[in-house]
Parts: structure tokens; C-alpha cells; sequence
């Protein structure tokens, strides 16, 4: 992620700059998404739904991003667009920094129980 200090004006100044923050975005969020599979977190496990919806959000950003882009906008209708996405893309950017903030999640009794694994090997063998 950039720094904070920069203006959202120069970063969401056009479209190539809007699809860099997404890409480095979408980068950022498979790097969660690892971090999760990795620990081995469950489907019901808070960081997982929060990195889940994060996805869903970054995808909606891109979604709609990727349709504007396609009708070969005019400068007025892209500064129109962009006045109404930079909202959004700093939304998505705050949930992003938050996640990626939060601590990955750690196997709990419930994970230890049904995975003798995580105790690590077995001492009475």
C-alpha cells in the first residue's frame, strides 16, 4: 500500500494510477488470503471473513472500474467517476490497512481438538 501522506487526488488522479492502487490492492489481499490458508484457518474464522470480504469489495471496486473503462470515457465523465469512486477506493484502502493490521489467526482449542497436528507429534508413541 502507499503512504497515507500521499493525496488521494494524485493517486486517483487517472485511470493507469487507479489501476496501479488496485493491482497493488489485489497483491496485497492474495498475501492475506495465504496468511490465512497458512494457518489454517477455518471457514467460519473471523480474519478469514474479514479477508473474504475484503476480496468481494475489491472485486466490486474493480468490477465497476473495469466497466467504466470499457465505454472509452470523455475527461468530463471521468472526473465525474472518479469524484463518486474515490470514496469507495478509500474505503477499500481503510478495510485493507485494518485487516492487514489485525494478527492472522492462531489454531484455538477448537482447531487443537480437531487437529491433533497443531500439539504437534505425539509424545507416547
Amino acid at each position: 500500500m502507499r503512504n497515507h501522506t500521499e493525496g488521494a487526488g494524485t493517486r486517483f488522479a487517472s485511470p493507469s494510477n487507479i489501476e496501479a492502487e488496485l493491482q497493488t490492492w489485489s497483491d496485497a489481499i492474495d498475501q492475506l488470503v495465504l496468511g490465512y490458508l497458512a494457518a489454517g484457518a477455518w471457514p467460519h474464522d473471523t480474519y478469514r471473513l474479514r479477508v473474504e470480504a475484503l476480496r468481494h469489495k475489491h472485486t466490486a471496486v474493480q468490477t465497476r472500474f473495469n466497466a467504466f473503462k470499457a465505454t472509452t470515457p470523455s475527461e468530463t465523465t471521468w472526473r465525474s467517476f472518479r469524484a463518486g469512486l474515490t470514496a469507495e477506493l478509500k474505503a477499500l484502502e481503510s478495510d485493507l490497512a485494518a485487516v492487514s493490521s489485525a494478527i492472522e489467526p492462531q489454531p484455538t482449542a477448537a482447531h487443537s481438538e480437531q487437529h491433533p497436528a497443531a500439539h504437534g507429534p505425539r509424545r507416547d508413541l
